[in-house]
């Protein structure tokens, strides 16, 4: 449970840091606000979809203690990011913004090869 409460804050910390770097170089205009809004309906269910699956991968995983689940936290993250990458990239022209997902999506991946290697 601590190595992957660690992982988490060693991505978000890495992910901060690699944004505001991308953010420089590439002059990439964020909106605002901070929350992200999707492109259409089904991009908006599936996000959502995805987090319920994470959520009940989450407390399945560390309630009944289930250490084979325990790799797959990371893998809705994962298919959270592939996807706003992907849409950013064919709908959202000329911003950018898929390159800052594609990073965090990048880092969960190794933070699964990780915790694979290290911790599991």
């Amino acid at each position: 449970m601590l190595s992957i409460i660690i992982i988490f804050i060693s991505i978000l910390i890495i992910d901060h840091v690699a944004k505001r770097l991308l953010i420089k170089k590439y002059q990439i205009v964020k909106p605002k606000d901070t929350k992200y809004t999707p492109i259409n309906k089904i991009h908006g269910f599936i996000d959502t979809l995805l987090r319920i699956i994470s959520f009940i991968i989450v407390m399945v995983a560390f309630i009944e203690d289930i250490h084979w689940l325990k790799p797959f936290v990371f893998v809705p993250a994962i298919a959270i990011f592939v996807i706003r990458a992907i849409v950013d990239y064919r709908y959202k022209n000329h911003t950018n913004e898929h390159i800052l997902n594609a990073i965090t999506c990048s880092l969960f991946i190794i933070g699964v090869a990780i915790y694979g290697i290290f911790f599991h």
